[in-house]
């Protein structure tokens, strides 16, 4: 995550703006998925929790019903996550998902990839 903070300080974001992206409910869900948890065994990639969470919006915004989407969910939840974890994070993603939450985790995926090959270009050079 530092390499994003560092990437959009480079291209001229406020700081100020910077802390209030990177502590947006959509990156710190993101943020929180991805840590490994020592205690359960679980990591997820960063890559991997942004798929997940487009998947949800597709679930989400589908014209299905509630008792299909719920099923859907489930499956979803089952496939991408150790069972400790789903009942967490379905609860805060459930109350926490909304349009901005959607956009802010497509601009961080953005962000993520500038700042992947910011600092692969910064290895290449030696930089860092």
């Amino acid at each position: 995550m530092a390499k994003c903070h560092l990437y959009l300080a480079t291209l001229g974001f406020d700081v100020k703006d910077i802390v209030k992206f990177m502590t947006s409910p959509a990156v710190s869900f993101i943020e929180d998925l991805s840590n490994e948890n020592i205690f359960i065994g679980h990591k997820s990639k960063i890559e991997n929790v942004i798929e997940f969470i487009k998947a949800y919006n597709t679930i989400y915004t589908s014209n299905e019903s509630d008792e299909e989407k719920a099923k859907n969910l489930s499956n979803l939840y089952l496939k991408n996550g150790n069972r400790n974890l789903i009942g967490i994070f379905r609860e805060r993603l459930n109350k926490e998902f909304n349009e901005d939450f959607y956009k802010d985790t497509l601009d961080f995926e953005k962000v993520l990839r500038g700042a992947n090959e910011f600092s692969f270009l910064g290895r290449l050079l030696g930089i860092n």
